[in-house]
């Protein structure tokens, strides 16, 4: 055996830096001490299953398997694609999802599904059936956007209702056609009535029918 506090290395040579003590290079345990759990550029690697942290040590959690924290996957495995408060944050251009793990799409991505914008990038304002509803009180567009005037919330113009409100019964000039069969008031709403329909009372005949034409 090494004296006392001297390290055995894997040719049989007794010293005290990291190309004795380091199990990862060698270091013989049953002829002298060695560095349980460093790892690193002079220590090497972790043992099968364990995370090198950024500081040089190995270990299972969070702090030492987060790349966002600074694991080195050269000497140990790390935890590919968490992210989040135990985690740390995604990489660059993906978004953090409500269960702590890195991705692109909306399951990661949009706000309502909860993306964590502290831990990564969120799509904001996305809406329909690949990034969920909008806020209350906001309407989801033909494209999937969400806001609050006609170009969001017109019916006639695509307004997706199942992720959004929609302005029901608008029509004219900003808010598009009414449904079929139903005529455009002066004031730009849809109905069946005279007060609706007639000409003479201001029936819009570019949005909808009206009766008397």
């Amino acid at each position: 055996s090494c004296p006392d506090n001297q390290c055995c290395s894997k040719k049989g040579y007794c010293g005290t830096t990291s190309g004795y003590c380091s199990l990862g290079q060698g270091c013989q345990k049953d002829y002298g001490k060695c560095a349980e759990g460093r790892c690193g550029k002079s220590w090497g690697s972790c043992p099968e299953g364990q995370c090198c942290s950024k500081k040089g040590y190995c270990g299972t959690s969070s702090g030492y398997c987060s790349l966002g924290q600074g694991c080195q996957k050269d000497y140990g495995k790390c935890a590919e694609g968490r992210c989040g408060k135990l985690w740390g944050s995604c990489p660059e251009g993906q978004c953090c999802s409500k269960k702590g793990y890195c991705g692109t799409n909306s399951n990661y991505c949009s706000p309502s599904q909860g993306c964590q914008s502290d831990y990564g990038k969120c799509i904001e304002n996305r809406c329909g059936i690949d990034y969920g509803n909008c806020p209350e009180g906001q309407c989801c567009s033909k494209k999937g956007y969400c806001g609050t005037t006609s170009g969001y919330c017109s019916l006639g113009q695509g307004c997706q209702k199942d992720y959004g409100k929609c302005a029901e019964g608008r029509c004219g000039t900003l808010w598009g056609p009414c449904p079929e069969g139903q005529c455009c008031s002066k004031k730009g709403y849809c109905g069946t009535s005279s007060s609706y329909c007639l000409l003479s009372k201001g029936c819009q005949a570019d949005f909808g029918i009206c009766d008397d034409l």
